[in-house]
């Protein structure tokens, strides 16, 4: 059997690269031990032998990478105790492509991911209130976007909030506020046999 690669329609000499690529005895499988950018590419497998050939599936090598956020100043924001508010993120771009969400960033430089049945991740990444409470004022933390890696094992952060809650005066008994919405996926939405998919609807209101 006998077996060669293509690379971006070309023919692959893999051979008259450095030691950092070898091909597997017996397989047409080729291992690149250090990768670099100039390994980035389409690639393909024929296996050939006296009754004909065979090719595999292309496959895309791409960089792993997360960009920084493009803003990181905090900014302050004001909300009115008990009602909807949301927090925006624009998550830097990064592929595969990053996981968001929100955590608390304390002044000493810990963080703590938010896990709170007021507040829901929507799938752009921006962070919704059902209502807000006193609680949720900024005293030793900052609100932040973080991103995540999902292969490199990193993350960034950007996107700080102050956050300052208005007190109406009144108990949260009395404080009421009709549901209203929020955030729901588009009216047309795209689902792949075999994947996942999610379909969102949030509300806000007490």
């Amino acid at each position: 059997m006998k077996y060669y690669w293509i690379k971006n329609g070309k023919p692959f000499a893999w051979q008259t690269y450095d030691d950092r690529i070898s091909q597997q005895t017996g397989r047409g499988t080729l291992s690149i031990s250090k990768p670099s950018d100039v390994d980035l590419g389409q690639y393909q497998c024929f296996a050939e032998n006296q009754y004909g050939i065979a090719t595999s599936n292309s496959v895309f090598m791409r960089k792993a990478e997360l960009n920084s956020f493009k803003t990181s100043q905090p900014i302050s924001l004001t909300g009115n105790e008990g009602e909807p508010f949301n927090l925006t993120c624009q998550p830097p771009d990064g592929w595969p492509k990053p996981i968001v969400h929100w955590i608390y960033f304390y002044t000493n430089g810990g963080f703590k991911t938010i896990n709170s049945s007021r507040m829901t991740l929507d799938p752009e990444g921006n962070l919704w209130f059902s209502n807000l409470t006193k609680g949720d004022v900024t005293e030793n933390f900052m609100y932040a976007c973080a991103a995540t890696s999902p292969t490199k094992y990193e993350y960034k952060y950007g996107n700080r909030v102050l956050l300052n809650v208005i007190s109406t005066g009144v108990s949260a008994s009395q404080n009421k506020h009709e549901p209203v919405l929020q955030y729901v996926t588009r009216k047309n939405e795209v689902a792949y046999r075999g994947k996942r998919a999610e379909m969102y609807c949030i509300f806000g209101g007490t």
